[in-house]
Order: structure tokens, then sequence, then C-alpha cells
């Protein structure tokens, strides 16, 4: 219903926006596949070292992609501080 409400107004930004959240679900893919679990185990609640670095390395890979991190918060269920937070861990902010 958002997508025909905001198409409507906005030709393109449907096709911009599912773009760029397809790229975001293919990135989370990848990495949680690379660590052997699932994307939503790696977007749970666990605290274990292994899927917060699995987080860390979404965290850097869609920063690189040029996702604020407001928005890669709400990608990974996470508030924008544990992004910069990440990002920090991981060298890069």
């Amino acid at each position: 219903m958002t997508q025909t409400f905001t198409a409507s107004f906005q030709p393109g930004i449907v096709e911009l926006l599912s773009g760029s959240e397809s790229k975001a679900n293919r990135i989370q893919r990848e990495i949680a596949t690379r660590h052997g679990m699932t994307v939503d185990a790696m977007k749970g609640h666990s605290r274990e070292a292994r899927f917060a670095k699995a987080r860390w390395e979404v965290m850097v890979a869609l920063r690189d992609e040029g996702f604020s991190m407001p928005r890669i918060g709400r990608i990974l269920n996470r508030d924008h501080t544990t992004v910069l937070h990440g990002l920090r861990r991981m060298g890069r902010a």
C-alpha cells in the first residue's frame, strides 16, 4: 500500500527504494552465508561474537554502498549508535 501511495506522487522512487533494499538484502545474505548462519540469526538479539562480527561486516559493506547509519540501523534492527560502534570496531569510523 505504501509503495502505491509513494509511486503515485514520485514516479521512479519505488524502483530506487526497492533496488537499494535488494542490494542491502543481497549483502546481508552473502555475509550471513559466509559466516554459516541465516540472515535472521545474524540480525537477532545474540551478542555472541560470531553474530556481532557478521553484523559489523554488514555495517561496513552497507556504509561503503552509501547507506546512512540510521538506515543501516533500521535494516539490522539496531540503533544508529550501535552501527557507529560496529564501524569503529571495524576501524571504519
